[in-house]
């Protein structure tokens, strides 16, 4: 008999989700989750929810069964806390392996690209509401968490009483910050300012005062407690892609966002929308213009008109960079934005 079933504590009582959502990067998860399996919380298992279609659900499955080689603990519970046949009611193709550590990891076939929100709604779907899990991190496929990051993270959050909890983002290749936890946003111009962007991986930092200038965390790595989840409500899908997460920090009411510094997470970034000569994807460009716009209009209303203006006179500027592609492309953004477009931008999918 199981410690925690000898001694009639709940099982699932400090059970963690990990959701990752993929888009044909088979590798990207398997490192992240080769990261994962040296966690020192070792109480958790992943949800990966694959927007990419049947071929690349079929080579996730593939690349993970290669790679995934344990069997279930004997000592967890019989069953997980996400379960596919709760989503809904939806008829979903997914397969189940198993980490070393014996941490199941859920593989789900999204059966069409639901886009990053869509697919996190989809593993928030699934979960179990009648067992006691603690929360979900959501992680980009191209992140690779420190041993202590989950673990940190949970507490953090629990300690000091926050809803959503962000990570020390830390380029993979440069070694440098990206984001300290999330960034402060500058809604009167529909920009955002990335917290100790640039600055090196180890350099010390006040999380309190950070704190103070955090207004949205990150959601390449987005710990969510569970009575957040519950209060909040899951993500909006209507972004598709980018600003889910300043959307659902935003929608925080009482609930505080937390950085946990000690939390490190290497990020590569743009592995999924893909970057030409250092510019960002038509995707990337189309949905950024677009979205701020929304998110502004959703948000900021009063501010809207203003905003509008000052994102149309910043798309000069890929014309003063010469990319004359890309600024078409934002200027179709940005007019998406002023129609109050929303959901997946069918001509660039």
């Amino acid at each position: 008999m199981s410690e925690d079933k000898a001694s009639g504590k709940d099982p699932w009582s400090n059970r963690v989700v990990v959701v990752v959502v993929s888009f044909r990067r088979p590798n990207d998860i398997v490192n992240c989750l080769a990261s994962l399996q040296h966690s020192s919380h070792t109480d958790f298992e992943v949800v990966v929810v694959e927007n990419g279609g049947a071929p690349a659900f079929c080579a996730l499955q593939t690349a993970l069964s290669a790679k995934c080689d344990g069997r279930p603990d004997a000592s967890s519970p019989a069953y997980s806390v996400a379960d596919p046949n709760m989503a809904n009611g939806a008829r979903l193709h997914w397969g189940r392996v198993h980490l070393p550590g014996g941490q199941p990891v859920l593989l789900i076939d999204a059966g069409d690209n639901l886009g990053y929100g869509g697919a996190v709604n989809l593993a928030l779907g699934c979960m179990d509401r009648s067992l006691r899990w603690r929360g979900v991190w959501i992680l980009n496929p191209d992140t690779q968490p420190a041993p202590s990051a989950l673990e940190i993270v949970v507490n953090y959050a629990e300690r000091d009483g926050f809803g959503l909890v962000g990570s020390r983002l830390v380029d993979s290749v440069l070694k440098t910050i990206q984001m300290r936890g999330g960034a402060h946003l500058r809604p009167m111009i529909g920009r955002s300012t990335a917290l100790g962007y640039g600055e090196p991986a180890n350099s010390p930092a006040n999380a309190a005062e950070l704190e103070r200038r955090l207004d949205w965390i990150s959601g390449a790595a987005i710990y969510a407690t569970r009575d957040f989840i519950e209060s909040v409500g899951p993500m909006n899908d209507r972004y598709f892609l980018y600003c889910e997460d300043i959307d659902w920090s935003l929608r925080r009411g009482p609930f505080r966002l937390g950085y946990a510094h000690e939390a490190v997470v290497l990020h590569i970034g743009g592995t999924t929308t893909g970057r030409v000569a250092g510019v960002p994807s038509d995707l990337t460009i189309y949905l950024a213009e677009r979205n701020r716009l929304v998110l502004t209009r959703n948000h900021f209303p009063l501010l809207y008109p203003l905003t509008a203006m000052v994102a149309c006179v910043a798309l000069v500027e890929y014309l003063l960079r010469g990319h004359l592609h890309a600024f078409v492309v934002a200027w179709r953004g940005w007019l998406a934005g002023l129609k109050g477009e929303t959901g997946r931008p069918e001509r660039l999918i």
